[in-house]
């Protein structure tokens, strides 16, 4: 129930609360900010050279995967399967298990 949404607040100091807090001893509550897993180039994520992603979708009936708004068949015998895409520079593996 802690977690719950009804039982978050919002927290609305301003930088004169937090000041006075820090004068009483508080310090920042959590670990600091993770970096992002991937470089950004003009705001969009890049892979390293030789780095390989993997995602999982759903076969469609038709047996099409969609990736980025663009069909790819995959076989219409993996239909209502997940499958797993690896992609690695041009080139797709479907993993299906």
């Amino acid at each position: 129930m802690a977690n719950s949404p009804s039982a978050l607040a919002v927290n609305r100091s301003g930088s004169k609360d937090l000041r006075h807090l820090a004068m009483r001893g508080a310090r920042p509550a959590g670990a600091p900010l993770a970096k992002p897993a991937l470089r950004r180039r003009n705001g969009i994520p890049a892979l390293p050279e030789g780095g390989a992603v993997e995602i999982e979708r759903s076969v469609t009936k038709d047996g099409q995967v969609t990736t980025a708004g663009s069909p790819h068949l995959v076989g219409f015998v993996w239909a209502d399967r997940k499958v797993t895409l690896r992609l690695d520079g041009h080139l797709m593996h479907a993993i299906a298990e």
